[in-house]
């Protein structure tokens, strides 16, 4: 059985809290951003728009830059 000297095994340690506090902040980021989507009565709104174009195939596949210019000019 091997031994670890207690500076190593404390650094260890904040590591590991650190490294936990680091992805509970990015949790933490991803629930404020979902709420202020959630708030956003316009975006889902436009969201919403989008998914029924989906469905009923009201899309348009664009390759490049170009395409969506194209089709902003034929409108």
């Amino acid at each position: 059985m091997t031994t670890t000297p207690i500076n190593e095994s404390a650094s260890h340690y904040r590591s590991d809290i650190l490294r936990s506090m680091f992805h509970i902040r990015d949790e933490l980021d991803d629930i404020i951003e979902t709420i202020e989507i959630l708030n956003d009565k316009e975006l889902l709104e436009g969201i919403r728009k989008s998914l029924k174009d989906l469905d009923s195939g009201n899309v348009h596949e664009l390759s490049d830059i170009d395409d969506l210019d194209d089709f902003w000019s034929e409108e």
